[in-house]
C-alpha cells in the first residue's frame, strides 16, 4: 500500500506470523479494512478500537509529532474551508434580479470568483499539508524517545506471545515486475 517514506521505513519488512495475524495482530489495510473499525480520533491523536488498530499505531508510531501536527493543521484548514463555503453559499442566495442593474454583473462576477477561489483553497489543502510535513523546520519530537521505548516494549510482548518470524520472507515481498519495454540503462 502507498504510505509516506517515514511510515514505510518504520514498517520495514515486519510481517507478523500467521498465528498473530489470525488473532488480529496485523497491519491495517486501507484496501480491505474500514478505518472507523480500527481507529478513532481523540483530538489530534489516534486511539485504537481493535487489536489491528493498536498494533498499527504502535508499530508505525501513528501518533508521532509530525502526524499530530498534520492532523491539527488539517482540522484548522477544514474549519477555514467551512467558513469559506458558508460565505460562498451566502453569496449564492443573493437574488441578483433584485439588485440594481449597475450591480448585477459585478455581483455575478464576485460570486463566480468566490466559488473559484473556494475550490482553489480546498484543492491546495493537501499540498500545503504535504509541504509542511516535509519541512526541515519542524521541531524535534520531545516525546519520541519515550514513545519508541514504549512501542518497542509492546512489540516485544507481541513477539513473545506469538513466536515465529516477524519478518516477511522474500516470497511474501511483492516487487513490481519490469515491463518488457523497459530498457536497462
Amino acid at each position: 500500500m502507498y504510505a509516506c517514506d517515514e511510515c514505510n521505513q518504520r514498517k520495514g519488512n515486519r510481517s507478523p506470523p500467521e498465528t498473530a495475524r489470525n488473532s488480529g495482530v496485523r497491519f491495517f489495510r486501507p484496501d480491505q479494512d474500514f478505518h472507523h473499525e480500527h481507529f478513532e480520533k481523540s483530538g489530534i491523536r489516534l486511539k485504537p478500537k481493535s487489536i489491528t488498530g493498536k498494533f498499527t499505531i504502535d508499530a508505525i508510531d501513528l501518533n508521532r509529532l509530525t502526524l499530530r501536527r498534520i492532523r491539527e493543521i488539517r482540522s484548522r484548514l477544514t474549519e477555514c474551508d467551512r467558513f469559506v463555503a458558508g460565505g460562498i453559499s451566502a453569496l449564492r442566495t443573493i437574488h441578483i434580479d433584485h439588485l440594481p442593474a449597475h450591480i448585477k454583473a459585478q455581483a455575478a462576477n464576485s460570486i463566480r470568483n468566490a466559488s473559484r477561489m473556494g475550490k482553489m483553497l480546498a484543492d491546495n489543502i493537501d499540498l500545503l499539508l504535504s509541504d509542511y510535513a516535509r519541512s526541515p523546520l519542524i521541531d524535534s519530537d520531545p516525546e519520541a524517545t519515550a514513545r519508541t521505548i514504549e512501542r518497542a516494549s509492546e512489540l516485544k510482548k507481541l513477539e513473545a506471545l506469538y513466536p515465529g518470524s516477524w519478518r516477511a520472507s522474500s516470497k511474501q515481498i511483492q516487487r513490481p515486475k519490469r515491463s518488457k519495454r523497459t530498457k536497462k540503462t
